[in-house]
């Protein structure tokens, strides 16, 4: 991803590509993944 640094849509997704990352609104669960408001449903971030 370091070499696409003009790409801003492409920097968030190589952000969000990390596997450690944890979001408290989806506990349990490692990765990009969030809950999406309203809906409550769990999906990937970059597709929230």
């Amino acid at each position: 991803y370091g070499s696409r640094r003009g790409n801003h849509e492409v920097m968030v997704r190589g952000t969000l590509a990390n596997i450690r990352l944890r979001n408290e609104l989806v506990p349990g669960v490692e990765g990009g993944y969030t809950r999406h408001i309203p809906s409550g449903t769990q999906m990937s971030i970059y597709d929230a």
